[in-house]
């Protein structure tokens, strides 16, 4: 991980260190029954919106979300038994504003919002909202690939270059066979390729395929730093072998593709160890 990227983490929690005091002295060290936030509508509010939510649920609080033209609103409140319940709360406030309902009029009083609109589950967004922060568990935002998921996806693919490259190999040295007996027959002395040639680099892409699909095999479980390691090896063997037949000639397809994804195996491989390397040691016992 590159120094920018640490520092840009470390200010990251150390926001979020201020925000949760913040927050803390806004409600009473946590204990106050319903706290109203307001947030803007743009990609800073949204940000702010996600980061109190995340604090707010972590110390116990469910949310209610109602979104208008110029702001969204979230009220939270505590989920605890009793008096404080969110049952007994959710009667007693308004979920835009905070303020007490009284009797049974169907608009609050400071806001005039309809309490009617949000239905039997006032959890759930009466305008609409953002989604829900991809912060807070069980609400992933999306499948994102590790970069060691990364690697491991590109020794698959290379191994089946190399492998479709070997096996091409095998069928060109068949070719030759044929051919060699053909010139045989008119007394015509073969000059072209060797069989034995294709075939031994027929077995050793086979061998190199086979190697592969092991350094795939070892990034797509979980891999440790030693499987890493082996992956940046491995790729830099590779890599400089593809330079030198480039160099003398080779120009398949395949075998240049497989050079090249080879290389982004290693990249990724090389990243995801400096980043292992940036991270804090997990304390002892």
């Amino acid at each position: 991980m590159a120094d920018g990227d640490s520092e840009d983490l470390k200010q990251a929690l150390a926001d979020i260190d201020e925000l949760r005091l913040e927050l803390a002295k806004a409600t009473n060290d946590w204990t106050i029954p319903v706290a109203v936030r307001s947030y803007d509508t743009g990609e800073d509010g949204q940000d702010d919106y996600e980061d109190e939510a995340m604090l707010f649920e972590e110390h116990g609080y469910d949310r209610t979300v109602v979104q208008e033209e110029a702001a969204l609103t979230a009220t939270y409140r505590r989920i605890t038994g009793g008096p404080g319940s969110r049952a007994t709360i959710e009667a007693a406030f308004c979920p835009r504003c905070g303020t007490p309902r009284v009797g049974g009029f169907q608009f609050c009083g400071a806001c005039g919002l309809a309490f009617d609109t949000l239905g039997q589950n006032p959890a759930v967004s009466a305008g609409g909202g953002w989604p829900e922060p991809a912060s807070t568990a069980g609400r992933p935002r999306g499948v994102e690939w590790s970069k060691e998921t990364i690697a491991g996806a590109a020794w698959v693919v290379g191994a089946l270059l190399i492998g479709y490259l070997a096996i091409e190999q095998l069928s060109a040295a068949a070719t030759v066979a044929r051919l060699q007996a053909f010139d045989q027959s008119l007394g015509v002395a073969y000059t072209g390729v060797s069989q034995s040639d294709l075939q031994l680099l027929a077995l050793w892409n086979a061998a190199v395929a086979v190697l592969t699909g092991f350094a795939a095999f070892l990034l797509l479980r979980d891999p440790s730093d030693r499987d890493l390691r082996v992956s940046v090896t491995w790729a830099l063997i590779n890599v400089v072998g593809g330079v030198f037949e480039v160099a003398n000639g080779v120009s398949a397809a395949a075998f240049l593709a497989a050079t090249v994804v080879m290389a982004a195996a290693g990249i990724a491989s090389f990243v995801a160890l400096q980043e292992r390397a940036s991270q804090p040691a997990a304390p002892a016992g």
